[in-house]
């Protein structure tokens, strides 16, 4: 049995999903976070909601990691997230991210510098929805 690598710590605030990913991840310990990222969903009340992903403390994954990831947020194209901000400290990152999770297209998703923005672009986006 492989040692399962990377962590993602999950809070909801209101109708904000945060994830957190701490570390540097293989494919189980990517698949296992992935699983309470998806029961937190699942228990969502209904209706709209939104996502901050904080990747400033992520180190990076595996090619199979990036790919569970990309199968996870197409799985979600099945609950009504409007909106998904990602938070990284480099570009260079946020390329890596696009390229390894095309995914990521289809979404209302944009990059930023600060939790500060993001929160407040995602705050934008579900007072629109619900307008």
């Amino acid at each position: 049995m492989e040692i399962k690598h990377g962590n993602i710590d999950i809070r909801v605030e209101d109708r904000i999903v945060i994830a957190k990913y701490i570390g540097l991840f293989n494919l189980e310990g990517v698949q296992a976070e992935l699983e309470k990222l998806k029961t937190t969903i699942t228990e969502l009340p209904e209706g709209p909601f939104v996502m901050l992903v904080d990747d400033l403390d992520l180190e990076g994954g595996t090619p199979d990691a990036y790919e569970a990831v990309d199968q996870f947020n197409i799985w979600l194209q099945d609950f009504p997230m409007i909106a998904k901000a990602t938070v990284v400290e480099s570009t260079v990152k946020l390329k890596i991210l696009e390229a390894r999770i095309p995914s990521r297209q289809r979404q209302n998703s944009r990059a930023f510098m600060s939790m500060d923005d993001a929160r407040s672009w995602l705050l934008a986006q579900l007072a629109d929805a619900e307008s």
